[in-house]
């Protein structure tokens, strides 16, 4: 600028426009903490609204409702970080009246109330902040606002989209980047191949007419409010902007209108599409984002429309398992992902031993929700036996529906989709999982037919055969190196895809040689993907790695370090830091501890970032600890923290496989493990494998079994499964290892428990906390 007077230039600088962001409502949960809400909620929900049908009259009255409650908030409750201003500047005033005299009643009982109102309002500012931040971990009324805070600012400037690549050029101006993104969407929820040729097949798993007539039952009172109990109340809302911690707490008031919704839902089994609209929100996959593809979409739906989808999974959770076959590790119940990691490792294990050559493939499927074709869905579901009435449910409130894209936290876009299941759909998984039983089926018909083999778990007797893993599209394919079977797997992959309008990506799929095999670049030429030289992995599980190596924690301990030393986690009480330290220890470390047996070495930095930051708010740096570390481990009820010990806590992970074999008698993963490890003396444990070092995962699990038996006995039952010898019937007692010489010389090692003591004397010996197996 030009100068007047002075002998300074101004200078002026533009940062770009402060455009003002039209985000959608939300409903504030710390409302419901206010009793007149509730008064006025009954009033609104009262008053009529026109249109036709239960669902769309209460989709009307929800979208009144939140007219008046911005009113409400605006007129009634206030803004509440001005209201705790204010409560501070008044209490500060009566503190500073009596540093000049004593206060009189009037002033002291004016102290205790608004002392007692800043309390209330802090707690309501705490409620608002944690769910902005989404770190529902941290409890509430601990003092934690500024963390959720700085969370809620960092989650605000990690998911801002700046700049993007879009159709190959680089792009910042906001209007071009958002309808780039609108673009690539409308794209990509597009179905080009509507009608998919499906092979005419007898599937193998049927529901039965009982599941049927259960799965199509009336909704219950009680079903429906189970299922709401299981939501997470916080969660991002859809485009009503309703959580569903509303309906929890406004049960009462809103009982009979959802109730007549499931009612009409269940006869029609149609959903309004102002009620099926959802927003699509994008989460980062890495750091820095450059492309669409380096964004995550996330589906978030309304809430009359996810609450009947929780219902509807509940329901199709308790048939998956009768229906999906058994390589399928996720969305099933009762299957674990730690399940599809043992059996991996197990099989790679033997196949090395065996010498044979033999090949793995690990699949990417490319945006596998998004490309599900519908009709692919309902022809399967058909195929499975699942009755007319449920199809026609999950097409009512699964399909043709619009969205709108939330790009910086304002909606853009209205367009319909076509195809895709919505990631964050309740029943989303449980649908997949159907789709993806697909491919397992067409790789079972290949192999029936002789046309590829998996690896064996023994390879000498040819028992125990796997050919293929999946924990939902992870998929990981085993066959010998064979240019036949290399091809015959290609073109099941193919047919899959026509199918399914699943897309495998060959180009981001992995191929790993396991044993001597002669060029492993050929192979991979065929198939059209990499092949790859480095140590395997298979949902983050290594295999065949050497458990003692260093290198295989290393992940491990950068992320539990990064999360410790997290966005504003010095702003945390002590209480808050031990929940935190605690709630590590349900991710990563536990991921592996599960598996394999961590080294002191590791045991002893990860409890080092514990201690650090426990006293010092970070992972770095030293602080005076206020109470000794091991006293910190010991539990709650005997004075301690109640801070996991590691090592003790990474051995009761290993001991419950040991307890899961015991019990679990018709799993797949235990009869893949009793074909390798038999014990003709015993049904509850396997073969122990008696040398030092092994790569086996089971093999190191196993040598659990000594200090597992100190803590668990089986239940006799009637002694038929139970061997007299061998078995620790009797707590702490394995009688051939307690008297071994006597054990050796009896003419009957195989004497069931049954064949020497009567029934008086096992009903001595029964307990309720013993090993109990699943068919007894």
């Amino acid at each position: 600028m030009e100068r007047i007077e002075s002998d300074h230039n101004l200078i002026v600088m533009k940062w770009g426009e402060n455009k003002k962001v039209r985000r959608p409502w939300r409903f504030q949960n710390m409302w419901l903490e206010d009793p007149r809400f509730f008064q006025e909620l009954d009033i609104w929900l009262g008053e009529n609204a026109q249109g036709t049908g239960d669902i769309f009259l209460f989709a009307r009255k929800l979208h009144s409702i939140k007219a008046k409650l911005k009113v409400w908030n605006k007129e009634v409750f206030g803004n509440i970080d001005k209201r705790v201003e204010d409560l501070l500047i008044k209490i500060k005033e009566l503190e500073r009246v009596e540093e000049e005299r004593i206060l009189h009643d009037g002033e002291r009982e004016e102290r205790a109330k608004l002392e007692i109102d800043l309390r209330r309002d802090l707690l309501l500012q705490e409620i608002c902040w944690r769910q902005k931040s989404r770190e529902v971990w941290v409890k509430l009324g601990d003092k934690n606002s500024g963390y959720f805070h700085q969370m809620a600012n960092y989650r605000r400037k990690v998911n801002r989209v700046e700049k993007l690549k879009i159709e190959g050029r680089n792009v910042d101006d906001p209007v071009d980047v958002a309808s780039g993104i609108v673009r690539f969407y409308q794209n990509l929820f597009k179905e080009d191949l509507v009608s998919r040729p499906f092979p005419c097949w007898v599937w193998e798993h049927h529901l039965e007419e009982l599941d049927k007539v259960l799965l199509c039952r009336d909704f219950t009172e009680e079903e429906i409010w189970d299922a709401l109990r299981e939501c997470d109340g916080s969660k991002a809302p859809g485009p009503d902007g309703f959580t569903l911690e509303f309906f929890k707490r406004g049960w009462s008031c809103l009982k009979s209108e959802v109730l007549r919704v499931f009612k009409e839902f269940h006869s029609t089994g149609a959903l309004p599409k102002c009620v099926k609209h959802s927003f699509v929100c994008l989460a980062p996959k890495k750091d820095v984002v450059e492309e669409i593809k380096d964004l995550r979409p996330i589906n978030l739906i309304g809430s009359i429309n996810k609450l009947i989808n929780k219902v509807l999974s509940k329901r199709l959770g308790v048939v998956l398992p009768k229906l999906i076959s058994k390589q399928q590790h996720s969305s099933v119940k009762g299957r674990q992902i730690a399940e599809a990691g043992l059996i991996a490792n197990e099989v790679v294990e033997s196949r090395r031993k065996s010498r044979k050559p033999g090949l793995m493939f690990k699949l990417d499927i490319e945006k596998a929700f998004d490309n599900v074709n519908w009709g692919c869905l309902l022809k399967i579901m058909e195929l499975m036996g699942f009755p007319v009435r449920w199809r026609n449910w999950v097409k009512g409130s699964m399909f043709d529906y619009n969205v709108s894209i939330l790009i910086n936290g304002e909606a853009n876009g209205f367009f319909p989709v076509s195809k895709g299941l919505r990631q964050g759909d309740p029943i989303s998984p449980g649908l997949f999982v159907m789709v993806m039983d697909v491919l397992s089926l067409m790789l079972e018909k290949v192999r029936a037919n002789g046309m590829f083999e998996g690896f064996f778990m023994d390879e000498k007797k040819k028992i125990g055969e796997v050919t293929h893993l999946l924990y939902a599209d992870d998929t990981l394919i085993f066959c010998d190196a064979n240019h036949d079977q290399v091809l015959n797997i290609l073109a099941t992959l193919v047919m899959f895809q026509m199918v399914t309008g699943l897309r495998i990506n060959l180009e981001k799929s992995v191929m790993y040689s396991v044993g001597d095999v002669a060029d492993p670049s050929y192979f991979a030429a065929i198939f059209g993907c990499k092949w790859s030289s480095e140590s395997p992995k298979y949902l983050g599980y290594p295999l065949g790695a050497n458990p003692n190596d260093r290198s295989v924690w290393d992940g491990i301990v950068e992320k539990y370090q990064n999360r410790l030393n997290g966005w504003g986690s010095r702003k945390l009480s002590y209480g808050a830091r031990l929940v935190l330290i605690n709630a590590v220890l349900s991710g990563s470390p536990t991921y592996l501890f599960s598996l394999f047996k961590a080294p002191k070495g590791v045991i002893k930095d990860l409890e080092g970032y514990q201690r650090r930051f426990l006293w010092n708010g970070k992972s770095e740096g030293n602080k005076m600890a206020l109470i000794e570390w091991e006293w910190c481990k010991s539990p709650v009820k005997k004075g301690g923290l109640g801070i996991h010990d590691l090592e003790r806590f990474n051995d009761a992970l290993l001991s419950k496989w040991l307890w899961r074999f015991a019990t679990e008698r018709d799993s797949w993963w235990r009869g893949l493990i009793n074909s390798k490890y038999p014990n003709d003396l015993s049904s509850w444990q396997t073969k122990r494998e008696r040398h030092g070092f092994s790569r086996s995962v089971w093999a190191n699990i196993s040598k659990e079994y000594d200090s597992f038996w100190n803590y668990a006995a089986i239940d006799p039952g009637n002694g038929t499964q139970v061997s007299f010898w061998h078995d620790c019937w009797i707590p702490g007692i394995v009688l051939s290892a307690s008297f071994p010489r006597v054990a050796a010389a009896v003419l009957d090692p195989e004497a069931r428990l049954s064949d020497v003591a009567n029934t008086q004397v096992l009903a001595g010996y029964s307990g309720n906390k013993r090993l109990t197996p699943s068919s007894q």
